[in-house]
C-alpha cells in the first residue's frame, strides 16, 4: 500500500537541503502514523497484554520487524516514539509502520488500525510540510 506525493521545487537551495528536509518530513508522518494507530488499539480493541501496541513503531524502509517478535506480556518494551532514519530508494523517501508480532497482521486484518493511523496521519501532511 502506497500513497504518493509530488513535491515541487521552486526555492533556491541545494538537493541535499531538500532532501533533508523531506526526510524530515517523513520521519515526522511516520511518528504520527506510529501514534494514531497505537490510538486505535484500546483494551478490548486489540489490547490485551498491550505488547501488540508497544511494538508498533515507525522505521526506515529497510527495517526487519520480524526481530521484533517477543512473548506477550505487560513488560514488553516500548519500540516506538522514536527517530529514525528514512530510507532513500530510486529517488523515493520510504518510511515502514508496523509490528513484528506474529499476531499483528491478523489484528490489522480485523480492525485496520494501521491504516486508520495512516489516514489520520495523512490530513496532517500539510503541516508537516509547512514545518
Amino acid at each position: 500500500m502506497s500513497d504518493k506525493v509530488t513535491v515541487e521545487w521552486n526555492g533556491g537551495g541545494t538537493r541535499e537541503e531538500l532532501e533533508r528536509r523531506l526526510k524530515l518530513t517523513m520521519r515526522d508522518l511516520g511518528l504520527e502514523i506510529e501514534a494514531r494507530a497505537k490510538g486505535v488499539l484500546q483494551p478490548g480493541r486489540g489490547v490485551l497484554t498491550g505488547t501488540l501496541r508497544r511494538s508498533v513503531h515507525a522505521a526506515g524502509a529497510d527495517y526487519n520487524f520480524g526481530r521484533d517478535d517477543t512473548e506477550a506480556g505487560p513488560r514488553t518494551p516500548e519500540r516506538g516514539n522514536r527517530q529514525f532514519e528514512p530510507t532513500i530508494q530510486d529517488g523515493r523517501i520510504i518510511i515502514a509502520v508496523g509490528s513484528g508480532m506474529k499476531y499483528a497482521a491478523a489484528v490489522e486484518q480485523r480492525l485496520g488500525y494501521l491504516i486508520a493511523g495512516r489516514e489520520a496521519a495523512v490530513k496532517r501532511l500539510p503541516e508537516f510540510v509547512e514545518k
